[in-house]
């Protein structure tokens, strides 16, 4: 071998050797900046005050002083409800298939016989859920620490009790009785409000539920009866404690503890089941661990979350443009992030129901102020500008669009509308009765009362 062929040998090796070193320290120092990228992301949310975990997450939701815990007597309530199965429950409104008459009819005697009866066998839970009502603060016995075996069995149950609180104002209204139908809509809405503080994404959209069939029982009841100042006012004050500007926020933390445990421990929250093509295999999830790609993933997953709560907390009207910019990051993300494509549900949809909700209060509460208005001068205001300030603390925005709240009178009555998740004024068009035309969404989030 000549000695020129021994040093191009010797210089190939070399070569090679370098060429492997840059490779290790290259990758080493990616995992490292993987890992401290990660740890710099988890460390900012507990910085913040916010958990990071399931069992942080339970700590942080805080619970009431013992005796002053609404859900200890809404609990109890549940285990009284009696509320009937099959072709009986079926003739029963809002809890079978049989609807209620629209605003101004009275019920037929045959409907008020059958919620008289249900009201009537079921007075033990309502007394209790009356009871729940004087109480702010609520804490069900759930354990959060168990994650998605966590078990809420007040979720199913929640709204049969608003539903039953509904037809008890509904039964008063018709009867003339208004004072007992103010007070059950006001113990509705203070039902709805013990899941306010639940940080999980499942409690709010179940309290906006109840929101709904209150906010539906309060407009049969404010055309059926004229409610006294009085009762207006306690009313006002129930929905001023309804809405809390960091329940959707605190939801999305919940979540974000959900997609924490799903990198942490991918097979508890059905990774690794059986053959998903839409999911990863706990081997890819591995692999992709071992070379530090799943950090990178990981902490791309706790930046859009940590977006997503700060969208949550800003003025209602910014907050879905805000979404919908982190959705544009989120859906350019490669199919190669296959946790955060699996666990990240649709937050555009979740936001824009939490405004409906939003929107849902703010007729009501403007409802009521236009009632007290009336009670007080004996006519309609002209504009809602009237209302304040004496009944309101500033003219209500849209949460859609963050224009005033819109209003018009009509030849009896009045029309208070947010234009509502298509973002279009359809002129205060009521959303078409339910199990009908469930295909049309061109409608606004109406309260009417048509009582001159």
């Amino acid at each position: 071998m000549s000695p020129s062929e021994s040093t191009r040998k010797i210089k190939a090796w070399h070569v090679a050797t370098l060429l492997l070193a840059l490779l290790l320290i290259g990758f080493g120092a990616f995992r490292v900046a993987m890992q401290m990228r990660l740890r710099d992301r988890i460390a900012a949310i507990r910085a913040a005050g916010e958990p990071a975990t399931f069992a942080e997450l339970d700590t942080w939701y805080k619970r009431p002083a013992l005796g002053s815990n609404a859900a200890d007597y809404v609990t109890d309530a549940f285990g009284r409800l009696r509320i009937p199965e099959g072709e009986e429950r079926e003739l029963i409104p809002l809890l079978g298939a049989t609807q209620l008459p629209p605003r101004t009819p009275p019920l037929d005697p045959n409907m008020q016989t059958q919620i008289d009866k249900l009201l009537a066998d079921n007075h033990e839970a309502l007394d209790l859920l009356h009871q729940s009502a004087g109480i702010e603060q609520s804490r069900y016995p759930v354990d959060l620490q168990r994650g998605l075996s966590a078990l809420l069995p007040h979720i199913s149950e929640m709204s049969k009790a608003a539903r039953l609180l509904a037809l008890e104002a509904v039964a008063h209204a018709d009867r003339g009785e208004a004072e007992p139908a103010a007070q059950a809509i006001a113990d509705a809405y203070a039902l709805a409000r013990t899941l306010l503080h639940e940080p999980t994404m499942i409690s709010q959209t179940t309290r906006y539920v109840c929101n709904a069939i209150a906010a539906n029982a309060l407009e049969r009841v404010l055309n059926r009866v004229v409610l006294t100042e009085s009762s207006l006012a306690e009313l006002d004050g129930v929905l001023r404690t309804a809405h809390d500007p960091n329940a959707l926020a605190n939801a999305l933390i919940g979540q974000r503890c959900l997609g924490q445990e799903a990198f942490l421990h991918p097979n508890s929250v059905g990774f690794g089941g059986a053959q998903d093509s839409q999911k990863p295999s706990l081997f890819a999830i591995e692999a992709r661990r071992a070379i530090g790609v799943l950090d990178r993933e990981w902490a791309t997953y706790l930046d859009l979350m940590q977006q997503y709560v700060e969208a949550a907390r800003l003025p209602a009207s910014e907050q879905l443009a805000a979404f919908r910019k982190t959705d544009a990051r989120y859906e350019a993300l490669p199919r190669s992030y296959g946790i955060v494509h699996s666990i990240m549900p649709s937050m555009t949809t979740l936001v824009s129901v939490d405004l409906v909700n939003q929107a849902r209060l703010q007729t009501a509460q403007t409802a009521l102020a236009v009632e007290r208005y009336r009670i007080a001068t004996s006519r309609l205001p002209a504009d809602l500008a009237d209302l304040v300030p004496a009944y309101l603390d500033g003219v209500p925005e849209d949460p859609f669009d963050g224009r005033p709240l819109r209003y018009k009178t009509l030849h009896a009555g009045y029309l208070l509308y947010s234009i509502g998740r298509d973002e279009t004024d359809n002129g205060g068009k009521e959303r078409p009765p339910e199990r009908k035309d469930r295909e049309q969404t061109q409608y606004d989030i109406t309260f009417i009362v048509e009582r001159p």
